[in-house]
């Protein structure tokens, strides 16, 4: 203001800088686990909470030059997207100072944790920031081998047993990807809840394998009681290669990623 034009021949030479700062936020997807990779994108969000002073804008960009729609709500814009494994999605040119933070969707039903790396932070003009996003996936399995002993062991040429497993909490029994592979058919399969109960028969030498037992998951074994025919109490020889006469075994869980819990019922 006031400013005035008071020599001859003079240039009043002016020049207006305006400065915008802007940062980019990378999120990447990992799997882990030997049985993480179910082929699924993985729902997420990020929401940017911008200075109350500040327009927040209606899209978003990413390197690649794709545009994302944000949802406004105050100063707080949230961008929704998807990731599979090993895939990254980076968000150029936001407004340096906004906070962030950056969540998935629960996918407990597939039996996913999920561990978030720096989900929250602020944009820092002309930096990366990085969130990683890692879900781990586990399982293992179960084997059930018969085997009979004794001069009068051809009384009975097949003994039954049933297998009930119990699964986590909020385990969806529905998806194929979460229910055990079996390496023979079996008679019954029964689905209650949060627990599948299989009964089936083995003969002599006969073997059963339940693979793809998602970890966390306790289970229990019951052989029919064969004494009316003359055998003693089965004889069962546990994981560990300990043995006990029993006819049940109960409380037992698949806890280690990739390990195969071996059982032998002997009578």
């Amino acid at each position: 203001e006031n400013q005035e034009v008071s020599e001859e021949g003079e240039s009043y030479d002016w020049k207006y800088t305006n400065t915008r700062n802007a940062g980019s936020l990378t999120v990447s997807k990992k799997l882990e686990g030997n049985a993480s990779d179910l082929g699924l994108s993985f729902n997420m969000s990020a929401e940017f909470k911008y200075p109350a002073d500040v327009d927040v804008p209606e899209t978003i960009k990413t390197s690649d030059g794709t545009e994302y729609e944000v949802e406004v709500d105050g100063n707080i814009g949230t961008v929704e997207f998807s990731l599979a494994g090993d895939e990254s999605i980076t968000f150029v040119d936001i407004f340096a100072g906004a906070e962030y933070t950056v969540s998935e969707a629960t996918y407990r039903a597939y039996d996913y944790t999920t561990a978030i790396d720096a989900e929250e932070g602020t944009i820092v003009s002309g930096e990366e920031q990085a969130v990683e996003i890692t879900n781990t996936r586990t399982t293992g399995s179960i084997e059930l081998t018969k085997e009979v002993a004794g001069s009068g062991s051809d009384t009975v040429g097949e003994f039954e047993y049933t297998i009930e497993l119990d699964y986590e909490d909020d385990i969806d029994l529905t998806i194929a990807a979460n229910l055990p592979k079996l390496s023979k058919e079996v008679d019954e399969t029964k689905v209650d809840g949060d627990r599948i109960t299989y009964t089936f028969k083995l003969t002599d030498g006969e073997t059963i394998k339940l693979e793809n037992v998602l970890t966390g998951t306790v289970y229990g074994i019951e052989e029919a009681d064969y004494r009316y025919a003359g055998f003693d109490t089965a004889v069962v020889t546990k994981p560990d290669g300990t043995t006990e006469e029993t006819q049940v075994v109960e409380n037992q869980e698949v806890s280690e990623e990739g390990e195969s819990y071996d059982w032998k019922y002997t009578n």
